[in-house]
């Protein structure tokens, strides 16, 4: 994936990247970089896809989130209701792929 840095935050031992997809400017992906008591210098990334307008608001509708290259969890938001009443949850279809035992 071609992207840009946005930004770049650091603090508290941890730095936060913002990636920019260079033709849409929306966030292509969030990467942090700290030091994991378990997994020692690690990479979180969250990876944004399927961009959608719903009431004016653009927001991703496919979610990917990795640590260290490997796929933790996958989300594919169904629907949204902006400023809704707090019973009316986001719905969320997820296919969990991280297996503890594995690590």
């Amino acid at each position: 994936m071609e992207s840009n840095i946005k930004s770049s935050l650091s603090g508290r031992g941890d730095e936060f990247r913002v990636y920019l997809d260079p033709k849409s400017h929306l966030p292509a992906q969030t990467e942090i970089l700290e030091d994991d008591p378990l997994e020692g210098d690690s990479s979180y990334l969250l990876r944004y896809a399927d961009w959608r307008k719903v009431d004016q608001i653009v927001m991703p509708s496919s979610l990917r989130y990795e640590l260290n290259g490997r796929a933790l969890q996958e989300e594919q938001i169904k629907s949204v209701q902006n400023n809704a009443l707090r019973s009316s949850p986001i719905r969320l279809m997820s296919r969990r792929r991280f297996d503890p035992s594995n690590t």
